[in-house]
């Protein structure tokens, strides 16, 4: 329960800090209109689920994420 609280006081603090950050000039609007997708992140995922694993037949879920360099 504890770590429940402080992930959300986590991101509560995450976006009062990025909306205080996140005033831009006329300049940088105009050089994010020219380009729009400059600003996305991709992050691919592959889930994977083994039927009967192991010595108890049991169910293994693997997700691996690859972050971006």
């Amino acid at each position: 329960m504890v770590r429940w609280h402080s992930l959300g006081l986590f991101a509560i603090g995450a976006t009062f800090s990025a909306s205080a950050h996140a005033e831009m000039s006329a300049e940088d609007l105009a050089k994010l209109s020219q380009n729009p997708v400059g600003n996305v992140i991709s992050l691919p995922f592959q889930n994977n689920t083994n039927l009967n694993f192991g010595p108890e037949k049991g169910t293994q879920n693997v997700l691996n994420i690859q972050f971006p360099k």
